[in-house]
């Protein structure tokens, strides 16, 4: 895990961090002064040695493997998330709501 400080929306206050210690969570308070609305900032900010930042392995593998990054805080990872499929309501939803939809849970369920 890496985390720079304070990443979160632009304008939005400092993002809580959660942690599982055993099967406890824990949260943890950054405070900083770095605001973000994306992933690719705090990746270049924690390269840059700025601070630490919890990201997604996707957008930081090549940074890992060069030793640009290094894992932190891996006592504590992060608890499982989830990602949801929000459309109309009906028992046929369009051809490409569909599509996608299988498609998530083909690559990610």
């Amino acid at each position: 895990m890496a985390r720079v400080p304070k990443a979160g929306r632009a304008g939005a206050a400092a993002a809580d961090m959660a942690g599982l210690d055993g099967g406890t969570t824990i949260t943890m308070h950054p405070r900083g002064r770095f605001k973000t609305d994306n992933g690719v900032a705090p990746a270049a900010a924690a390269v840059a040695g700025l601070g630490i930042a919890a990201l997604p392995d996707f957008l930081i593998e090549e940074h890992l493997q060069s030793g640009a990054l290094v894992p932190v805080m891996t006592r504590y990872p992060p608890p499982e998330g989830g990602i949801y499929v929000v459309r109309p309501p009906g028992l046929h939803p369009a051809w490409k709501i569909r599509v996608l939809t299988e498609l998530l849970i083909e690559r990610l369920g």
